[in-house]
């Protein structure tokens, strides 16, 4: 929802298409090597509610790198505009920018991505 917000940029929304997969690379590049989250389930022997996760990630390791690769840039970026405040108010276009370049050129960067992970789409 951030990066689409309803008053500045909806746009960028039209722009994203969950038709060529767009949905599943986002996911991707802004998960954690963590299970997906299925939801809720009663335990009747405890008398709670217990967390439901399906299984993990193929590539955990390069979901990791992803992940590091974020911490790394944002570590960067905190020490080189530490004194510019201004620079802390991204907006949401902003963010979805780097995306907009992955999507382009036919989603060939996209594709690489695809066949490096070895993505599992719609599977529980």
């Amino acid at each position: 929802s951030y990066l689409y917000s309803q008053s500045f940029n909806r746009d960028l929304l039209k722009k994203h298409d969950p038709n060529r997969n767009y949905n599943v690379y986002w996911e991707l590049l802004l998960s954690s090597p963590t299970p997906q989250f299925h939801g809720f389930q009663w335990n009747d022997k405890e008398d709670t509610v217990q967390f439901v996760f399906g299984e993990y990630d193929a590539n955990q390791e390069g979901i990791k790198q992803v992940q590091q690769g974020i911490l790394d840039f944002v570590s960067d970026y905190r020490n080189h505009f530490f004194e510019f405040d201004y620079m802390f108010n991204i907006t949401g276009r902003d963010v979805y920018a780097p995306m907009l370049v992955a999507a382009s050129k036919n989603e060939k960067y996209l594709k690489v991505i695809e066949r490096k992970f070895a993505l599992e789409k719609n599977v529980s």
